[in-house]
């Protein structure tokens, strides 16, 4: 649920109110488990990652690079295409992050990576 608001609204147009509400939780226990609002969406973006990888880890890998990498592209592109309601803008992740976060959130979800080659 949480994922939806900020796929829905902006980041900053998102309190901690309504995610606690959507979630049915106190504001306290909101507070228990995420240190602020930049954590969650962090987590939620990672999350969103972690679906695109698992989809791509799902294309026929093939003896040809390029057709490998095309089959890579048209099944990424369909899914955004898709799920384009349901994905937080790559512009307000580096945005609300900082290009620096992400690019270290990034680097780990790499070297976390189930082998998948870009």
């Amino acid at each position: 649920m949480r994922h939806i608001l900020f796929c829905k609204k902006s980041f900053h147009s998102v309190s901690i109110d309504e995610i606690a509400q959507k979630a049915n939780v106190t504001k306290g226990a909101f507070y228990h488990h995420f240190a602020s609002k930049n954590v969650i969406f962090e987590s939620c973006f990672v999350l969103q990652v972690q679906r695109i990888e698992n989809l791509l880890m799902k294309v026929k890998v093939s003896s040809d690079p390029f057709v490998e990498a095309v089959n890579k592209a048209k099944s990424f592109l369909t899914f955004v295409r898709d799920e384009r309601r349901s994905l937080i803008p790559l512009d307000e992740v580096i945005t609300v992050l900082g290009w620096r976060r992400w690019k270290e959130i990034d680097i780990s979800l790499r070297r976390n990576s189930s082998g998948i080659r870009f």
